[in-house]
């Protein structure tokens, strides 16, 4: 799928990118990998992300726009990478900022 062989935690080892993997060959494109960083950021348990569907809805709230969460529901149709600034809430209320960057499947497949 990859390309690479190990699991996604040995792809970046040292990275301070915060991420999840999606399987985009399941209904609602579920998450099958989120890093430690992510969960940090969010405030949610690995176990409660994993299967979760990788828009991140469960992360939107009052001031996220619809507009950006469609832009990230589009991108994962697509084969191109695309940026969304993007309004995140933590499992605690917080609201943060974020930036998505999203991408749907390989134009190989």
């Amino acid at each position: 799928m990859w390309g690479r062989a190990g699991s996604p935690r040995d792809w970046c080892p040292r990275s301070r990118r915060k991420f999840i993997i999606a399987n985009a060959r399941v209904e609602n494109c579920a998450v099958i990998y989120c890093n430690d960083g992510f969960c940090e950021l969010c405030g949610y348990s690995r176990a409660e992300v994993m299967q979760r569907p990788c828009t991140c809805d469960f992360l939107h709230g009052p001031r996220t726009q619809r507009r950006a969460a469609a832009q990230i529901a589009q991108a994962l149709l697509g084969a191109e990478e695309r940026k969304v600034e993007i309004a995140f809430y933590r499992k605690d209320g917080r609201r943060g900022r974020g930036v998505a960057m999203a991408r749907g499947r390989s134009s190989r497949e």
